[in-house]
């Protein structure tokens, strides 16, 4: 036993050979920041979850993130915009779309929020632990069922692969 519990474990012959940990934050203003950024409570955690799996033997260690995003669309299918601020522009989208955490506007541009931030938190966790990690796939859009018509919903899927350096 590790002494933890793992989102999965993959067992062969009554040993655990596989342990992923998933993060599957929203893509709001702060929902990658708060469950999958460099400084939040839950990705180092799984970090630590990797590492302990790996210094008792498990071979393969994987963190899947999916960042789950929704948010209003025109009848051309491009994302409806209230107001440049990003959290002006959030509470107003919820209000009207009924949408709990709205998908920040510039969740696919911006190179400081959304994929970059999870990728640079991936690295620098890793580092700072002893670990090497390698984004084996993604980033890949899944594009999920619309509630309403109106309104686009997607999960963005990156798996990394951790090992020990």
């Amino acid at each position: 036993m590790l002494g933890y519990q793992p989102d999965i474990t993959v067992k062969l012959n009554n040993e655990i050979v596989t342990v992923i940990e998933i993060k599957t934050p929203f893509t709001n203003h702060d929902g990658i920041r708060n469950k999958a950024g460099r400084n939040s409570n839950y990705l180092p955690k799984d970090m630590d979850v990797l590492k302990v799996a790996l210094v008792n033997g498990v071979s393969a260690v994987y963190e899947l993130v999916t960042p789950i995003g929704c948010y209003p669309v025109d009848v051309n299918g491009n994302m409806i915009v209230h107001h440049n601020a990003i959290k002006k522009n959030e509470d107003s989208i919820k209000a009207e779309y009924d949408i709990q955490w709205p998908t920040r506007p510039d969740y696919e541009t911006n190179p400081k929020h959304g994929k970059p931030e999870v990728d640079l938190a991936m690295r620098e966790l890793a580092d700072e632990r002893g670990l090497k990690m390698r984004r084996i796939k993604g980033w890949q859009k899944v594009v999920l069922p619309k509630p309403k018509p109106n309104l686009y919903t997607f999960l963005d899927c990156a798996l990394y692969k951790v090992r020990l350096k």
